[in-house]
């Protein structure tokens, strides 16, 4: 959908165009009377926040493909008669990352006031910002980009009405401006805008001052986290509840630090309001635990640290173009010339607006719990799409968000976003048949079955939503997936494509974390072949529902006799279990629940063995390599395919896993079960994935499964012999169901 709009991208041509650039505009513009609601339009690479005559409006551009830029609809309502400003400030990333596809710099606005249209072009003034670091500063992490540093000694009031602009301010000319029909504006963001709540008032964990042991080129990470901190009180609250630093503590140290706890893991903007000496350093370094008597600020090369710089006397800054992830806030206070003064220092939770539609209960407190968890950790996971983590990486991957539309379908009962997830995956098809590993991205490697786990999630997404638009939007990409998997079949199976830019990552579990990376030899995986079955099943069901009976029975057919060969070929009759792996540089001795699950689901084997299989799944010690937290969605479901039998086993597993968690001091559900000092001591402790049981509790819990798209028809079958009682909430598109 092209947008009706006049105005122009924007960037200055003499202006560096390299990675971590922040730019700021300004428009001023005359109006002959007030208006009381007027509509803006804006877009721009990477992000954006933006005041009008002063106010802040809003921050936030939606993660979008550059040659499909979605632009924001804002209301704005403080437009008055005469002289009026707008003021954006722009930055721009400039190199790839996880959730970034590197474009071209630019911003582009239109307010429409009263018949009036105010837009950008070379009306437009622009300086780069004299107050944060441009060019190359850390990186937080790879998947995520860069942290910032900000010298607030240079600030002025530019965003005001009454500021006077200065030499280093340019006038954009014709060549600094681009044609809207050159970058079109393909649409409206499809999800709705954040929210910003309130401050959360934090409680002070540790207190103290410390001893810089590193040199300047020591990364500042690596030097917060190398500190040589002792423990003082160097606090005064006051009246106000501001927080007094005596200058006298400081004795010999190279300054304070004071580590802020928010009380549970928060994702949002850094926020500072402080009243100290210009020149006084602010070192910031976030996280989600203090297992190192101190917020872990460099772990593994990643960076979680930024600086801020004093001006003289009272200052606030919020730092709109990065969202944090985290639990702990730490300080490090230094250059301290006179009394420092803190009136507020963490994280404003940053938020998708949603409702909890959906509820739980039942008479297990402890299963009530995981229950609430389960919502809250896939909330905080929700921004412009669904994220594997607030805290390190922010992504959107394919395997990940099955997980977690799936929780949210129920606990929320809101389709847009999910839908929205899948399209902006969906824009990522390659010309090999595979999705990009995140969106909107262009990485070195994709992972192959996760771009068959986005058809499974396209296709849970008709059949819980009933959405025929987002199906027709989605088949055209689900189709070339499947259909160039069959085009490379060999001997009946398909194999898995050798190269670099493949990565086989099936579990974080032994053998399938695709550790040996690169394949230059002939593979046959029996997880891939049976999520291919899986996504055939699926699309084939999905070209039923849009009438295409031809495809419908041709993909029913491929599934059925790959059905027969990943049998034949993977079964192993002397352990009585399937294998994982075939070919000329398989290991022909790896045996997982996770096959074992797949095959049950897949429909590969007689209800004899699928019996036997599950009554193995069943077994604590049962020779398998295990699933981890993320895909226990298809133990879970393999096991409840028989729930009189193994639906206790499942809540059990859910209660002893996710509850081992809480018991643990989980405010959110880990990446996996070994929490923070998993992969190197870089473990996730809030993980979307990690939501799953609340699908279980609804489906089958409460018993309710769709059985026809939008809930039309369902399944009411909760699993027998688990729960003495059960209440809750459905969400469907009809209305919510009490049970």
């Amino acid at each position: 959908m092209l947008l009706d709009i006049k105005a122009k991208w924007v960037w200055p041509s003499s202006y560096e165009c390299g990675p971590n650039q922040y730019v700021q505009f300004r428009h001023e513009f005359d109006l002959v009377e007030s208006i009381e609601k007027a509509k803006l339009i804006i877009s721009c690479d990477t992000n954006y926040a933006l005041w009008i005559n002063g106010a802040f409006i809003d921050c936030g551009q939606y993660h979008d493909f550059p040659n499909h830029k979605i632009c924001d609809v804002l209301e704005i309502s403080n437009l008055k008669q005469g002289k009026n400003v707008l003021a954006c400030l722009v930055y721009y990333q400039g190199e790839d990352s996880f959730q970034y596809f590197k474009g071209w710099p630019g911003l582009i606005y239109q307010i429409e006031a009263g018949g009036i249209k105010i837009t950008s072009g070379t009306q437009t003034i622009c300086r780069v910002d004299p107050n944060y670091k441009n060019g190359e500063v850390d990186r937080i992490t790879c998947q995520l980009g860069y942290t910032f540093e900000y010298d607030a000694r240079g600030t002025d009031n530019w965003r005001e009405p009454n500021y006077t602009p200065g030499t280093d301010w340019s006038h954009l000319s014709d060549v600094d401006t681009t044609s809207v029909q050159d970058r079109p504006l393909e649409a409206v963001r499809p999800v709705k805008k954040l929210i910003f709540k309130d401050r959360i008032e934090p409680r002070i964990a540790a207190q103290g001052i410390f001893v810089r042991r590193t040199s300047d080129e020591t990364s500042l990470a690596e030097s917060i986290q190398t500190d040589c901190l002792s423990t003082k009180c160097i606090v005064d609250r006051l009246e106000s509840g501001a927080l007094y630093l005596r200058s006298e503590a400081q004795e010999d140290a190279d300054g304070y630090y004071l580590v802020f706890d928010l009380g549970r893991e928060e994702a949002g903007i850094f926020d500072l309001d402080i009243d100290a000496a210009a020149g006084t350093i602010v070192d910031i370094s976030w996280g989600e635990h203090l297992d190192d008597l101190r917020v872990r600020s460099y772990v593994g090369g990643r960076h979680f640290a930024s600086r801020y710089i004093c001006k003289e006397c009272r200052q606030s800054f919020i730092h709109h173009f990065k969202r944090l992830g985290g639990r702990y806030v730490q300080l490090n206070i230094s250059s301290i010339s006179d009394n420092v003064t803190i009136y507020y220092a963490g994280i404003v939770p940053t938020e998708y607006p949603i409702e909890k539609k959906g509820s739980f209960t039942c008479s297990d407190s402890l299963h009530n719990k995981i229950y609430e968890t389960c919502a809250r950790t896939l909330h905080l996971c929700m921004h412009d799409h669904y994220e594997d983590t607030p805290w390190r990486e922010q992504a959107l991957y394919a395997m990940d968000m099955r997980n977690q539309a799936l929780t949210g379908y129920y606990c929320f009962g809101e389709y847009d976003f999910p839908a929205a997830s899948i399209a902006l995956l969906g824009k990522s098809l390659r010309d090999d048949g595979f999705l990009e590993m995140c969106a909107p991205a262009q990485l070195s490697i994709t992972i192959p079955v996760f771009s068959l786990a986005w058809v499974l999630a396209a296709s849970d997404h008709y059949h819980h939503s009933g959405d025929i638009d987002a199906l027709r939007g989605s088949y055209p990409v689900a189709k070339p997936i499947v259909d160039k998997r069959a085009e490379s079949m060999v001997d009946g199976l398909v194999p898995v494509p050798c190269g670099e830019q493949y990565w086989h990552f099936y579990d974080w579990a032994y053998w399938l974390d695709g550790g040996d990376r690169v394949l230059d030899k002939k593979r046959f995986d029996a997880p891939f072949n049976l999520f291919y079955i899986l996504a055939l099943d699926a699309v084939a069901s999905l070209a039923a529902a849009l009438g295409d009976s031809d495809t419908n029975a041709a993909y029913q057919s491929l599934a059925d006799s790959l059905r027969s060969r990943v049998h034949e070929v993977f079964w192993d009759f002397q352990n009585g279990v399937y294998q994982t792996y075939a070919g000329e540089c398989a290991a022909r001795d790896h045996y997982c629940e996770l096959v074992q699950s797949l095959a049950i689901l897949a429909g590969i084997c007689s209800k004899e063995t699928a019996a036997e299989l599950r009554k193995r799944l069943a077994t604590d010690d049962n020779g398998l390599v295990k699933t981890t937290l993320s895909y226990t969605l298809y133990k879970f479901e393999a096991l409840l395919t028989d729930p009189g039998s193994y639906g206790a086993y499942v809540f059990d597993q859910i209660k002893r896993d996710w509850g081992y968690m809480l018991l643990h001091g989980a405010t959110s559900f880990w990446e996996t079960i070994n929490g923070a000092s998993d992969f190197a001591d870089a473990g996730s402790l809030c993980h979307g994935w990690s939501g799953i049981p609340a699908y279980f509790y609804h489906a089958y819990g409460l018993g309710i499964k769709p059985t026809a798209p939008g809930f039309a028809k369902y399944d009411r079958a909760p699993a027998p012999n688990v729960f003495d009682k059960v209440l809750g909430i459905v969400p469907t598109p009809n209305g919510s169901m009490r049970i």
